[in-house]
């Protein structure tokens, strides 16, 4: 009687160590997501810096960056709100952003500034500074971004 409990036994077994070979041969696909969300700002590194004149040269520049992650990127940045103190309101100047890119402050024009990029600019009066009244000469403005693609 013994036998036959063991042969029971084995042919017991072998179809389910067949059913657990089925189960690990079938291939099964995980997939993991989440969604992105849009990064578009302005970090500002340095506030402030100097008023250039044609007969000063301070290179005391103000400084910022985009974030981004946008395809193209870029974003564009506009120079807003351009407020001067009062010995300079006749004052046609312009801010030069990384040595090349003028900005007129009575005509402001929107660039493209690409991501992670430091961005300088100084603020440039084209004059000699003993031309402009005395006192605190000071302009300011608000930069703006406009995120593009996101």
């Amino acid at each position: 009687m013994m036998k036959k409990n063991k042969n029971f036994t084995l042919l017991t077994l072998i179809p389910v160590t067949i059913g657990i070979s089925t189960i690990f041969a079938n291939a099964k696909q995980l997939t993991f997501s989440t969604k992105i969300d849009s990064v578009c700002g302005i970090e500002i590194i340095d506030d402030s810096g100097s008023i250039d004149f044609n007969d000063t040269n301070t290179n005391d520049t103000a400084s910022f960056k985009i974030k981004t992650n946008s395809k193209q990127g870029f974003s564009k940045i506009n120079f807003t709100n351009i407020n001067k103190s009062d010995n300079l309101q006749s004052e046609n100047g312009e801010f030069i952003v990384n040595d090349s890119t003028s900005i007129k402050w009575n005509n402001p024009q929107t660039i493209n500034v690409d991501h992670d990029e430091e961005q300088t600019v100084i603020a440039r009066i084209n004059k000699d500074s003993n031309q402009i009244i005395s006192g605190d000469a000071r302009v300011t403005t608000t930069l703006e971004i406009e995120c593009v693609g996101n």
